[in-house]
């Protein structure tokens, strides 16, 4: 790797304590971008390099980052998302067309970090992108040999957050620390690391040379919306950046949020003060129904009875957490709904919802009620607060300076709550669900502008004692901080001769092998069971000694050839998990005995998905119990949907310390041998779910609590369909396309289906298999990393690279 430029160190891969203060928001509808005009050329107009962290707000329209343009024929350099949500930098002029990323990138729930290269003077890859650290596959011809780009070209309009003339190019988002390095071609180490401890990427300071119209825009300085102070450049170079129509004036206007890639600082209750990803609203948090206008950095909603606006994340299931949201008009109804009415963009009348809203009404499930404390004209904040470990929730309206909780309630004491998951004591006598997921929403009944606030700036009153914002830097540290330490997916690919297959965890217990390439069974072995015995989840046969993939728990061996007649020259992947209460993962074998019995496993909480599998008798389909399903229902590894049959688990889910089995032969048989696969849930490591499809392209998101590394998916509803699986190994950026069907000997079938992002995953097809419309889908999915610490869908790893 050639570099320049920059200080000189040892990337070790460690911890950094590097923090960013402050970001700024650029309002697309205001709209929002800096300019400056340089007296003086570039260094070299062949070499640059802009680094910036960015979350994204919108998608599918044109929104600039860097632009300029020096007023001759062609001669405009762009930097920008394209309208299909890629990374595209083009130099202008006749003879240089864009280079543009493969990846699209789709995820308004995290930041990214972006580092985008210029070096004209080299032979080929004259453009080079690095996202959150990973090196980005491009297309497009780019720019020629010794071509010149015209960023911070003098007497140019050069423009941040827009293109030279506007034309709807606005960027809608925010902005962290943007850099521009003037004549020098760095690459993504110089900007930020790999924590090793969460194997999230972080930024780090940068600490070298800027050139003559380098600049660092780091927005920390909120004392006005002037040159020297939000567009300060801190390089030392004095090139400020002029604002327009930015303000950092306090209210639901202020562009200067503390919303930002690093996690710090700690909660006082004044709003604006603790660091790190705060909620917003989600333009793709959708199952059936369909999202209202959002706009201001994902913080104002416009909804409608029928589209709703929702966030991005549901409210955490431990702690107090509180926001606001202020209206400019009346007829809206804000508060907490579940992921299904979510989902399908009900009216304010659908069960599950609870909220207030407007002329003093507030409903509460399927009726309403009045309450003089309700909002019910423009200028009133709805004020929320909610205890999520006593199942309380407090609904109020902050109005010419006075706070009134309805019915007169007090989060801090906790007394009064307007519901409570008892129904009793709560203001409405409606038990509170807190087996459901809640997400902070609002809809509304005519044309109502809500812009709310999740502590990314001041209150405009004051929180609760003990309540906090909802923040990544206020989430519990996850149980598993790296998940690959014991979930991981590893690559092979084949050379003809005998190769032990890369260990993706440590001492592995169990791993699914697949061969991508071609026509193979699945290979499934285990710790409990002999050495070179495989199941395959494609086959109703009995277990079988294969000698082409042998497994003893710290290794995994493959042989020149497998029994079922592959070439070894062809592509391989492993899905490989780690035992233990912690993972929420246990291995079960036990002894069929013909009779209503129960099966012990070690976990410690009920599993969520157990999977069984005789041993000894052929013809005996695997069968599955999932956290959908009722202790009559079960579901096989092949194109079936879910059936019901009373004698397999004896009409009993699983509980703490057992699962139960009855007297079918699939799960029972006297005297064979049987094993289990049991998972439960834990949270930022994995999940387990269902969700309906909508039969669209712009289909059903499903959230996780953490970017997903594996998915799983079947519909249990309809007939013929086939398992899915994924993974971001073999999929390295968005839109994931690897298809592999454990139901089936077949090779991968690359179609692109879904986007992975640091919270969940979006459904991006009609494929019947996983979106079929009105069927119910089942699904388990496994961490990349937990959504405390995750970036915007994009893999990197660099852990132990050096620079010298």
């Amino acid at each position: 790797m050639s570099l320049t430029g920059g200080s000189k160190f040892i990337l070790t891969g460690g911890a950094t304590n590097y923090q960013i203060a402050r970001s700024l928001r650029f309002r697309s509808d205001a709209p929002a971008y800096l300019t400056r005009t340089y007296s003086a050329a570039p260094t070299t107009k062949t070499k640059c390099t802009i680094s910036a962290w960015v979350k994204l707000c919108a998608f599918g329209t044109s929104r600039v980052l860097f632009d300029c343009y020096d007023g001759s024929s062609h001669n405009q350099t762009i930097f920008r998302f394209n309208t299909s949500d890629q990374l595209e930098f083009d130099i202008g002029g006749a003879s240089d067309l864009p280079i543009v990323t493969t990846a699209v990138f789709r995820d308004p729930s995290a930041w990214l970090h972006i580092v985008c290269v210029l070096d004209t003077t080299l032979g080929s890859s004259r453009v080079k992108f690095w996202v959150n650290g990973a090196s980005q596959a491009v297309t497009g011809t780019g720019p020629g040999s010794s071509a010149a780009h015209q960023l911070t070209s003098a007497n140019a309009s050069n423009k941040v957050g827009s293109t030279y003339n506007g034309n709807g190019n606005y960027f809608n988002g925010y902005m962290a620390e943007f850099l521009f390095i003037d004549g020098q071609a760095l690459d993504q180490t110089y900007f930020g690391q790999t924590n090793a401890t969460t194997g999230a990427w972080n930024p780090i300071a940068y600490t070298g040379t800027y050139g003559t119209n380098g600049f660092y825009l780091p927005f920390s300085d909120n004392s006005a919306a002037t040159s020297t102070t939000i567009g300060k450049d801190s390089s030392g170079n004095g090139n400020n950046w002029t604002p327009t129509n930015i303000s950092v004036t306090a209210g639901v206007t202020n562009d200067s949020l503390v919303d930002v890639p690093t996690n710090y600082g700690s909660d006082t209750g004044a709003g604006g003060d603790v660091r790190g990803n705060f909620w917003t609203l989600s333009p793709i948090n959708k199952l059936t129904g369909t999202v209202g206008t959002i706009a201001d950095g994902n913080l104002k909603g416009t909804p409608t009875a029928s589209a709703l606006v929702a966030a991005s994340t549901p409210l955490p299931t431990t702690g107090k957490w509180f926001w606001t949201a202020s209206v400019d008009a009346a007829y809206a109804v804000i508060g907490i709904a579940t992921a299904a009415n979510v989902g399908a963009g009900s009216g304010n009348n659908s069960a599950g919802i609870y909220a207030n809203g407007a002329n003093g009404t507030w409903f509460c499930g399927n009726a309403n009620g009045t309450s003089a404390n309700a909002f019910n004209t423009s200028g009133d904040i709805s004020v929320h607060a909610i205890d999520m470990d006593a199942g309380k929730y407090w609904i109020g309206r902050y109005r010419s300076s006075t706070l009134t909780w309805i019915g007169g309630g007090d989060p801090a004491a906790g007394t009064s709550p307007t519901l409570s998951k008892s129904g009793a004591g709560g203001v409405y006598a409606t038990t509170l669900d807190m087996t459901q997921t809640w997400f902070p929403y609002a809809e509304g009944g005519g044309t109502v502008n809500c812009n709310f606030n999740f502590g990314q700036r001041a209150w405009d009153m004051t929180c609760p004692s003990g309540y906090k914002a909802l923040c990544t830097q206020n989430l519990p540290d996850p149980a598993i901080a790296k998940p690959s330490s014991y979930f991981d997916v590893a690559l092979l690919t084949g050379t003809g001769a005998a190769a032990n297959f890369p260990q993706a965890v440590q001492s592995p217990d169990l791993y699914f092998l697949k061969d991508r390439s071609g026509v193979s069974n699945w290979q499934i072995g285990d710790t409990s069971r002999t050495n070179g015995s495989n199941l395959h989840s494609n086959s109703t046969a009995a277990e079988v000694s294969n000698p082409s993939a042998y497994f003893s728990g710290t290794t995994i061996g493959m042989q020149p050839y497998d029994a079922d007649g592959g070439t070894p020259a062809h592509n391989y992947v492993g899905y490989q998990w780690k035992k233990g209460a912690l993972p929420g993962f246990d291995i079960v074998s036990y002894t069929g005995n013909g009779s209503n019995r129960t099966i012990s496993h070690a976990l410690g909480v009920a599993p969520k998905l157990v999977i069984v599998k005789n041993r000894t008798t052929a013809a005996r389909s695997w069968t599955i119990w999932h956290t959908a399903f009722a202790g009559t229902d079960g579901i096989q590894f092949d194109t079936a949907a879910k059936f019901t049959d009373a004698t397999v688990w004896n009409s009993t889910t699983p509980t703490s310390s057992v699962f139960s089995v009855g007297t079918h032969i699939y799960t029972n048989t006297n005297t064979d041998n049987y094993i289990a696969y049991c998972f439960a849930e834990v949270a930022g490591f994995s999940k387990f779910g269902s969700y309906t499809g909508n039969g669209s392209t712009d289909g059903p998101f499903v959230w996780c609590g953490f970017r997903p590394r594996f998915i799983m998916i079947k519909d249990t509803t309809g007939s013929g369909h086939d398992w899915f699986t994924l993974d971001t190994a073999r999929d390295t950026y968005n839109a994931m396309s690897g298809r592999l069907f454990p139901n089936s000997s077949g090779a991968e079938s690359p179609t692109a289906v879904i986007d992975a992002t640091s919270n969940g995953f979006k459904l991006r097809a009609t494929d019947l298999n996983i979106n079929a419309s009105s069927n119910i889908m089942v699904f388990a999915a496994f961490a990349e990393s937990p959504f405390k610490t995750a970036r915007a869908r994009c893999l990197v790893s660099v852990l132990g690279m050096q620079r010298l």
